[in-house]
């Protein structure tokens, strides 16, 4: 079967490797659709450590069961599925507690050695598959993993935050559409949409946002300041890529306010974290997520909560070579790219 694999600095092969082993316990998944995700984006730039390549890239995906070996669990042949692709070890002190995204092993697929679904076939586990609703895109089913994520990040806001509180959100791309449309089910309805592109910001405007800023056209900590008449926003939330973000976020934030730290953007950022204490800043990192935080997920794109079909960019298995290169292109009116695995025309 075909597969797509990390053979080299920003070099990907597509090569013939042997069908998957299918265990008891597993299924065996023709992969529709494939995502690529922005972790993976910079694996490939970097190649990261060369001794575990070639591997098959790969861990956002949506495809359906052709066999199942032994004991169904609830699936059957045919079902929809995606997979949620984080494999903690389960015996750490962080998933002994529930916190498996801090495991002291973590893994996820298709990163670092470890194999990945953007291939033909794959063959998993079946407590570690999600049925997806017929009714939904398969293309959209893809986003479940990193809604994830999004999901995760939100729920480290308090529960008691008044649904009248200012929220701003720095960076347009999926996790900030992702983060407003959560902001919008969850009843808080006056969300600012920051970022650089117009085309990132238009989406955000058609997705609910109250108020959009380019900040290359505006001081967006001005406007964030007259927008909530100088008393500044309760809660700022991170998912850019721009290492001065968390700086601004330190200026804009009310007293007493929440900053989520999510996008993986400069490592060393110049900040006065004076304000921080002066203001009693709440300042929260998110990584990752978790089992329920996945669970929540496919039951937002089961429903029809978040809908991102027209924002997604579709490319035929011919152009997978292409589909990291063309993904380093950021801004746009488009937030993610997938995959079409079908049809490959190499089988």
């Amino acid at each position: 079967m075909k597969s797509v694999m990390l053979v080299g600095k920003r070099s990907v092969e597509i090569r013939d490797i042997p069908m998957p082993d299918r265990n008891k316990g597993e299924a065996l998944i023709e992969v529709e659709f494939v995502g690529i995700c922005g972790a993976e984006i910079s694996w490939w730039a970097s190649a990261g450590d060369t001794s575990r390549l070639p591997c098959v890239l790969g861990h956002e995906f949506s495809g359906v069961i052709k066999e199942i070996h032994e004991h169904g669990e609830g699936f059957i042949v045919g079902d929809r599925v995606t997979a949620n692709p984080l494999i903690a070890c389960g015996e750490c002190s962080y998933c002994l507690r529930g916190q498996t995204n801090l495991c002291d092993s973590l893994k996820l697929m298709g990163l670092y050695g470890y194999p990945g679904v953007f291939c033909e076939y794959v063959s998993l586990p079946l407590n570690r598959l999600y049925a997806i609703s017929s009714k939904v895109s398969a293309r959209n089913s893809v986003l479940a993993e990193p809604l994830a994520s999004s999901v995760h990040l939100m729920s480290h806001i308090p529960p008691d935050l008044s649904n009248n509180a200012k929220i701003a959100i720095f960076g347009a791309g999926l996790q900030g559409i992702f983060c407003l449309n959560l902001a919008r089910i969850n009843g808080w309805s006056n969300v600012a949409m920051l970022d650089v592109d117009d085309d990132r910001l238009q989406i955000a405007y058609e997705q609910g946002a109250s108020l959009i800023v380019n900040s290359l056209r505006e001081d967006s900590i001005d406007r964030l300041k007259r927008w909530t008449d100088g008393s500044g926003i309760d809660l700022g939330i991170d998912t850019s890529r721009s290492g001065d973000v968390r700086g601004r976020l330190l200026q804009v934030t009310a007293k007493g306010g929440i900053i989520l730290l999510l996008g993986m953007n400069d490592p060393i950022v110049k900040a006065d974290f004076r304000l921080a204490v002066e203001r009693e800043l709440k300042i929260q990192g998110s990584f990752g997520y978790c089992t329920q935080d996945f669970e929540k997920a496919v039951q937002y794109i089961c429903d029809g909560s978040i809908a991102m079909d027209r924002f997604i960019r579709m490319l035929p298995f011919s152009e997978a070579l292409n589909a990291y290169a063309l993904s380093t292109t950021f801004g746009g009116e488009y937030l993610k790219t997938v995959v079409c695995m079908k049809d490959t025309g190499l089988s």
